[in-house]
Parts: structure tokens; sequence; C-alpha cells
């Protein structure tokens, strides 16, 4: 704590010289005032000097408060100031002053210059847990609204608002210096900041009797501007418009919304206030957490036409909706530093809102006075990123307060049964579709309380994968399939139309429905399979969870309105899950949470239910059989000492060694991590016990005491979704050089906003040692062996800007991973969208190829992707002997984004099936979902080799076993063709209990009928399963009759 030293000298009392701890901070503008505001550590003094030139020449004197022990607030409130001028000034206490900063007054209220523009930014929900996030989000905000309007900013932005929660806890003023003032000290001198205060501004208080307030209103110059009950709502002028404050902690409190609703009358027959901005904390509709309010739009809905926006926060996110009825946007702001929250489970979709994103965010607001046009556009720095990014536009809208012009009156348009449907939008102000609202009634001329009132956007974008829920809807039409209607009733309907300026057409003029008796129920669905999507699955390896799909039913009359499911341990059984409603007409269900018997096949059965309650025929699934996955996953091919497949004898580091090896395959429960070790001989764990390295291939290992001359051998081990190991492969080892020396490494990766790998970045490393690395299709970079010493690391593409630009590793001494850079696309577009997926790739170059029998080469072609803001860069392909795989061609680039086809040569292929799979990749570096082709087959007389299982073939199928005596030989056999070198074919009894096991021979396995003891085994159904040595396998039924 600094302490006050008074020095008596020659009769006077000196005041020890104070510093300013806090910056300026401008508040509460009108054409003719402001208050300048600032802080320091000690001493009284309140004085400002200004002036219209840098020279200054007037002083105003003004007051302070003790905020605590180490905090002096001052303040001063300029007066007699002139419309639309520029002023210079200083903050001046105890010898101390600040630089010489400059604002600009706005025009008078009832006076509008000819090009009038208020413009201000606005964001939310800084808090002060991250004030690193909230400085990067204020200085990203500052420079987009320079390139945006101009510099310096004061001659172009009147203002930035928060919408609350500026600090963690309202009653630690310590937070308020680090966490709002020091990271807003670049624009908060120069344009005026206000604040609507948010619950975080009343922590543990909640400000029961208007009394003794926490420290943020001791910082706010409020009071001139307050409301009935002074400084906790509060609203003031700018020009043609009108911004009101509300106090969302005091929701209950009448007297709040009693001077709301005056304000608001007032306003409406005020004609110089064309404009109404409202802002309060919680969001009028919560879509991604908790808390809502919604009095300040009942009550503006009510008594207003002029309300343009009620903004918000407390939601940490940005979200934008608008009201039903009024021309008036929902917008949430809530993202300004805190930490991201993401969707929690219990959130709400609201029609109302249309868009919803998780990410850091501010938004610029343009108000053009003289002709009452807004522009709004929406800043996202990061979709749930640790990193703030660079800005880029995610939303933008406007509103014309010129015109009225709305869309036309829609009329009826004869539809088929089951559908109301409207004539196609048209605005004769060339707007674009917003919105349609269908009411359907049961009273001719009475829509005060409808069968149905839904009003839907264009779009509804929500949830933690930005789904759109609204994606290629038909706003004209409305299905009847939802409503309980009944046969031969007449019911009543009327549809309008909304635009983007917020206009509604007139209603339609009322049209009458009735439903048609449909008498015949709706056809059955053709096939139930087991499993998540065709093809059917025989068995599952979950005892918790199973999926079912199935084919569409139709009802030409009615319509589909749902399906019903059931869950059984025999053919159309209910016995395991009564029929349940699966809630839509989706094709697919799942049930979770389930206690599976192992050893027991379940079915699925499934029928559908029209628009008229009429029920389909049942179809049941052929079973899925639950199992365990007693078989280990492949064992890793290869380990190789060191970060390539070239392996590595030999380091020359003491602390340090590094392995990768081949991917492993489990068809059945899949891969779910690998293990590694190191020791002094293979399969030793004496350096380095037994790691969970998670689904990495790779693995660097610091930290360690080498020995120099000792050699050391990496040892690596799969584990399936069942746990069950695969075999250890080890390396070859490597030695310890005898000049070792203590090395370190420096790793990490170059990737988009949205995780993505950026390809071809070259790094450049300076200092103690030096070198480059450019990165491939992951964005992953490392640069090894490096003395310890300081470094600068600086990443290069064209047409890519990195975050950060470039980074200083400063006295290395340890190794520096994760050292991660976020790069961005300059483009003018902004694309923050990635191309279109690939319709179709086909095996070939014409049309789609099935089997062929050069063994050399391979080709494919596909459609083409799109993008229209950055268009399609290249194509990215592979080829694999599963789909998306890369085991036979790795990642590869097209030259451009017009080649769309490719023929890869010089191969020496084994007979089996091969996948190519595409994806493109824009201007922005971001890449499409990735598409594989349906597999060619190579049949070369060149080769009888078979690498997988697709050409594995089986019969005869039912086999009969004809007996010779008790005991005895079977008479026939059951043939499996075409099988890999070294695969394994194992048969089981229906209840999962071995008969046999049997190996491949020149392609082939014959089973007999006999299980492992020679004995001819039971009639009846078997299971069986193929693996290859790669982990590869196929299972099915068999029959076997016994004669």
């Amino acid at each position: 704590m600094r302490k006050i030293l008074l020095i008596i000298l020659f009769g006077f009392i000196i005041e020890a010289q104070s510093s300013i701890i806090i910056q300026p901070y401008l508040q509460t503008p009108t054409s003719s005032s402001i208050y300048v505001c600032w802080g320091t550590d000690t001493n009284t003094e309140s004085r400002v000097q200004y002036g219209t030139t840098s020279g200054l020449g007037s002083e105003l004197t003004g007051s302070y408060t003790t905020i605590n022990s180490t905090t002096i607030w001052h303040w001063v409130k300029l007066t007699g100031l002139d419309p639309e001028t520029p002023y210079f000034y200083k903050c001046i206490t105890g010898g101390n002053e600040t630089d010489i900063k400059r604002f600009v007054t706005p025009c008078e209220n009832t006076s509008i210059p000819a090009s009038e523009h208020i413009r201000f930014a606005m964001y939310s929900d800084s808090h002060s847990g991250q004030p690193d996030k909230h400085l990067a989000i204020v200085n990203r905000m500052k420079t987009k609204l320079e390139e945006i309007f101009g510099s310096p900013l004061e001659d172009n932005v009147n203002l930035i608002m928060s919408c609350g929660d500026i600090e963690d806890d309202g009653n630690n003023s310590g937070e308020f210096k680090p966490g709002y003032f020091d990271c807003i000290s670049t624009i908060s001198g120069n344009v005026p900041y206000m604040v609507a205060p948010g619950n975080h501004e009343y922590y543990n208080s909640w400000f029961p009797a208007h009394t003794s307030p926490d420290p943020f209103f001791n910082f706010m110059k409020f009071e001139d501007i307050g409301g009935t009950e002074g400084e906790f709502y509060y609203s003031f002028r700018l020009s043609s418009v009108l911004f009101i404050v509300l106090n969302t902690n005091l929701n209950s409190n009448t007297q709040q919304q009693s001077w709301y609703t005056s304000l608001l009358t007032s306003a409406e027959s005020d004609n110089t206030i064309d404009w109404i901005f409202v802002f309060q904390h919680a969001p009028v509709y919560n879509e991604a957490y908790v808390g809502e309010s919604r009095w300040a739009l009942s009550i503006s809905t009510a008594v207003s036409t002029k309300v343009a926006m009620i903004s918000a926060g407390h939601n940490h996110s940005y979200t934008r909706g608008q009201d039903t009825e009024k021309s008036t946007y929902l917008v949430t702001n809530g993202q300004g530093g805190g930490t991201m929250q993401g969707f929690i489970a219990s959130a709400t979709n609201y029609a109302e809102i249309e868009i919803a994103y998780s990410d850091w965010n501010f938004n610029v607001i343009d108000i053009d006075c003289t002709n009452k046009w807004m522009d709004f556009t929406a800043y996202s720095m990061g979709i749930g990123n640790s990193n703030v990014l660079v800005p880029i536009s995610t939303d933008s809208f406007h509103l014309d307060k010129n015109t009225t012009d709305k869309p036309d009156k829609p009329t009826k348009v004869v539809a088929g049964s089951g559908t109301l449907k409207g004539s196609p939008f048209n605005s004769p102000n060339a707007e674009s579709f917003q919105a349609s609202q269908f009411q359907f009634s049961s009273v001719q001329g009475n829509y005060s309380s409808p069968l149905l009132n839904s009003v839907r956007n264009y779009r509804n974008i929500w949830g933690a994968a930005h789904t759109d829920y609204n994606a290629g809807i038909n706003l004209t039409e409305y299905s009847t399939a939802t409503l309980s209607l009944s046969t031969g009733q007449t019911y009543w309907w009327r549809v309008r139309y909304r635009d983007t300026n917020l206009a509604w057409s007139d209603w339609s003029d009322e049209y009458a429905y009735s439903l048609s008796p449909d008498t015949t129920p709706p056809t059955t669905p053709a096939y139930i399979y087991d499993g998540e999507s065709f093809p059917d699955i025989a068995f599952t390896y979950s005892t918790t969870t199973l999926y079912a799909n199935w084919t569409a039913s139709t009802d030409t009359e009615s319509g589909i309105l749902t399906y019903f499911y059931a869950l059984g341990t025999t053919p159309y059984g209910t016995n395991f899950l009564d029929w349940t409603n699966n809630g839509g007409i989706n094709l697919y269900t799942y049930e979770q949470n389930l206690s599976l018997v192992i050893g027991t096949t379940y079915y699925f059965s499934v029928y559908a239910v029209n628009g008229q309650g009429l029920h389909s025929s049942t179809e049941t699934s052929n079973g899925q059989y639950v199992t365990l996955d007693n078989t280990p996953p492949s064992t890793p091919s290869n380990v190789y000492d060191g970060l390539t497949s070239v392996d590595q004898n030999s380091t020359n580091s003491l602390n340090q060694l590094a392995a990768n090896w081949t991917v492993c395959a489990d068809t059945e429960s899949g891969i779910s991590k690998y293990l590694f070790a190191i020791g002094t001989a293979p399969a030793a764990t004496n350096t380095v016990p037994w790691t969970d390295n998670g689904v990495s291939t790779y693995v660097i290992k610091g930290s360690l005491s080498l020995t120099k001359g000792a050699t050391y051998y990496f040892s690596v081990k799969a584990i399936n979704g069942s746990g069950v190991e695969s075999s250890v492969r080890s390396s070859d080892g490597q030695y310890v050089e005898n000049t070792a020396v203590a090395k370190f490494l420096i790793s990490g990766s170059v990737k988009t906003s949205g995780q993505a790998g950026i390809t071809s970045v070259v790094l450049t490393l300076t200092g103690t040692s030096t070198g480059t690395q450019t990165t491939g299709l992951t964005g992953v970079y490392m640069f090894g062996n490096l003395e310890s010493g300081n470094y600068t690391l600086t990443p290069i593409k064209s047409g890519y800007t990195f975050m950060p630009a470039n980074m200083v590793i400063g006295s290395l001494s340890a190794d520096a991973t994760n050292q991660n850079f976020v790069g961005a696309v300059v483009v003018s577009t902004e694309d923050i969208t990635a191309p279109l997926d690939i319709t179709n790739v086909y095996d070939g170059l014409g049309e789609d190829l099935s089997e062929i029998t050069d063994n050399t080469q391979l080709s494919a072609n596909w459609d083409a992707s799109l993008d229209p803001q950055s268009f399609i860069a290249r194509y990215w392909y592979a080829i694999g002997t599963t789909t998306g795989a890369s085991n036979i061609l790795d990642w590869t680039a097209t030259a451009d984004g017009n080649q769309t086809s490719v023929t890869v040569t010089n191969l020496n292929l084994a007979n089996g099936t091969y996948f190519f799979s595409v994806y493109a990749e824009n201007g922005a570096g971001l890449f499409s979902s990735i598409t594989t082709s349906n597999g060619i087959i190579v049949n070369s007389a060149n080769s009888n080799v078979y690498i997988d299982l697709t050409q594995a073939k089986l019969g005869p199928n039912p086999v009969t076993i004809s007996r010779h005596g008790a005991g005895g030989a079977a008479g026939s056999a059951m043939k499996f063709t075409k099988l890999p070198a070294n695969s394994q074919l194992m048969i089981y009894t229906i209840s999962g209990k071995l008969v046999r096991t049997l190996n491949e021979s020149n392609t082939e396995i014959s089973f007999d009928g006999k299980n492992t003891n020679g004995d001819i085994i039971s009639q009846g159904i078997y299971l069986y399963v193929i693996k290859t040595s790669s982990g590869l396998k196929k299972t099915g039924k068999i029959a076997i009759k016994v004669e």
C-alpha cells in the first residue's frame, strides 16, 4: 500500500505526488457536456484542462470518491461545449497528468445535419477473469472500426455500449481496473463507454433497497440521466436516437417499468426521435443458458413503433432474432471476454431467434439519421475457440424506416392433400424472404385462439454444431399432418409473408380446408435394418445401445405423421421395449442406457401412422446379436524410432526420445487408444512404463535421463473398444551417442479457428539455431534437437494472416510444446463457411466402374464442389482399402480447383476393393467433408492375392452334412474363398460358444461341419467370423443341415 507523505517546507504542506493508475474514461455524452473520469493511487486533486486545440486553454475542477485503499476515482463534468466539435483535454492530479486526449461532441438532438450518422459498437460480459481475452477483443474491435469508418476513431464513432457483467465480483473493487478499465483504455479516453448493470455488478448484494451501492455505481456517472430512482437505470439522446438502459436485476420493480412505459409513450409522439435502442443485461430469449427478461419487449410491443433493437448480454454467445409483430430486432452480444459457456443441456431453441453462435463477438451499428436507415454487422473472433482471432462477419441486417413497402399479399395455391400452400413471395423493393406465418382455425374469421399459429424464419441456426434446423424449408407451405383434425369438418386458414426489412404483408384471404376421409393405411416400411445406417448389421458389441433404421412408408392422402417402434428378443416382439412413438418422420432410432444380455438377439419392429391415425402393418428386422469383441486388434506393423518412417538408429539427445508407428485396426469395436513404453531391451519398460498415448500414432517423450552408449527401444500395443490388447511391437532401438547433450523441442500446429490444419505454411525458426518447416495436411510442425537459447518462430503463407504474427521463445531450457498459431485467410468476402460437400465420387474417368483387371493404375472423377465466397482452391484425394482410408495413396492435392478427375499410375495392387476419397478446400483454407467412392474391385490375372474381405465368398449356404457312421466324416463341406493370406475362420454357436477355428490355405478355408473334437455338429444356425492378419473382420450366419 502506498502511504501519503506530508512534508512541511517553508510553512507549506505539500502532498506527495500521485500516480495515475486508471487512464481517462469518458461517460454520458451530450451535445454540450461529457464526464471525464480517471483513477489515481493517492491525492484528491481533480482537474481537467481542455480546449478546441491541443493548446487547451480552459480548466474545470471536479470531485472524487475513494474506491479502496489504493484507488481514488476522479471526475470532471465538462459543460458549455459546442455541438459537433473536437475537444482536446488532459487530466491532472497532484502534479501528475495524463497524455492529451481528444473527443468529439455529437450534434444537437433537434438539429440533424445533412448527413448525420450515429455509430456505436457493443459487446458484453467481458468479466475480469480473462483480461487478455477482453483486451484482445477491444483491440480487434478498434482496428475493425477504424477499417470501416476511418481514423481517428472519435471522428466517426460516437459510443461503445456494454450490456453488463464487466467484472466477476461486483463487491471486489480491485477487479475493475485490470479486468475492465485497463483493457479499454485505448478507446475509452476518446470515445465514451456506457454500461447496463449486469447481475455480476450486484454480486452477493442484489441491491434489495437501492442502498450501499456496489463499486460499479461509484465508477459510473449516470445520476444526471437516471430514471425515477436515479442512476440504477437511465436514458440519453444522441441526435434522433434515444438510448434506454434498463436494470434487469430489478425485474419486479414497477417503478422502472412505469418509467420505461412513460418514456416510450412520450417518444412515440416526439417527431425528433426516429430510433429507440434498449439495452438490458438479461436477454429476452436465452437460447444457450439460463436467465431471461421479457417485460421490456412486452411494453415496447404495446406502446411503441420506434424500438429498433433490444440488446442484451448474460448469455455468453451471439444470438439474433426479431419480435413477431413489431420491427424490433432482439440481439444478445454476450461474449466479450468471459468464460465460454456453450449450449447447456436444458437450452431452448426459440422460434423467435434465428441464429445462435457461441463465439467471441462484438457488433457494429451505423444509423443514417438523415435517411432513416440502420446497418448492423456482427463480428466473430472465434467460434468456441480459446484464441481471439481476426474479426469476421457472421451476421448482418438492416432496417429502413424511410419506406412503407411490404411484400405482396399471398394467395392460395392448390396443393396436395394435407398441405397448405401460398403463392410465391414477392417484394416490391427487392427485399428477401424472411419469414411466413400460417394460422389455422376451426372458426371462420376468428384467429384469437387458432389451432395453429406458426411463424418460421428462413433459417434457425442453433446448438453447438450450429445446425440450421430450417435448412431447405419452404416457407410458402405448411403440412397439416401434425394437426389433430376431424374428417368432414371445415377449417379455415390464412398466411402472410415477412421480408428482411421486417415488414409483414397483408394477410391472405381466408380459405376453407377440409380433411377428406382417408380410409387406407400407409404402406408398410419395406425393410427394417439393424444398425445406424444401411447395410444391415448382424452383431453389436455394445451392451447399452441399439440402433435401427428403415425405409420410408408413403401415404398420398393424409401423409405420414410418425413411426412407432418396439424392441423384443423375438421377431415382432415387444417384450424388451413396448411400442414407442419415434416423434416424427425420421427413418431411424436408437435406444441408450439399456442392459443388454450378451448372447441374445434383439429385433426392432416398426409401423407407420398416417395423418388420419391409421397404422400400417408391422415389419421387423432380422435381429442383431449382442456379443463381446474377444478378438484383439491388429498389431502395429512397424514401430519407427524418430518421427518419420525412415527409422532413426541413434540420437544425440540426453533427455528426449521419439517414435511413430503404423495404424492398427479393429473393425468390431475400434481402436480406443495406444500404449507405449521405453526400455533398454525390446518390450522392456524399465525406462518409461506403459503410458496412454490416446489415439495418436507418434510420441515425443522428454524429461528423460538417458545413458550415453545405451540403446533404447519403444514398444507399442493397441487397445480396442472392449479393452482387449494387441500383441506388442518394438522398434529396433536407437542408441545414445557418446557426444549427446541436452536437446530440446519446439512444436505445435497451425490451424484455422475451426481447428482444421493449414497446409503449406512455412515456419521459419531464427535464433540460437535456425531452420524451416512446412506444414502438411494436419498443420503440425516440429523443430527438434535444439540447444538452449533464444528463438523466434514466424509462420508465412501467401493470403493468410496468423495470430500471433510470430512467437518468441526466450531462454529455451525445456521442451516448448503447444506453440500454436491460428491462421485466417485474407479475403474480402471474409469467408468462414466451408465449401459444399462433393455429392459423388466415381471410380473411373466416366460412369462409375465396379471392377477392373489392371492392377497398375486407378482413376476417379467427382462432382464439383461450390464456394461462392472464396471459390475452390484445390481438391485433396486419397486411395485406401477401406472408406476414407489413405493407406495406398496419402492425401494429395490437385493442381487447382478446376481439376475434378485424376489417374494414379505405377501401382502394384493386390486383388481387392479400393476406395477413392476426395474433399474440397476453399480460398479461406476451409475444407468440405470427405466423400468416398463406392469402391472398385481389382481382379487381375496378374494377382491371386486378396487384401481384404470384399471379395470373400462362401457356399453352399445352407450346407448339408452327411453322416457315415457314428462320429464319421462329413460328406460335404462349406468353402470360404478369395481370402487374404493368413486369414482365420471362427465358427460360433448362436449363444456365442466357439465351435472351431480354421486357418486359410491358398486363399481358401473349408469347413466340414466338425467341431474341435472332430465330431459332426448339430443341425442349426451358426455364426462365423473371418479375421485377417491386418485386423479386418467379416461376420455372418450360416445354416447347417445334417442327414
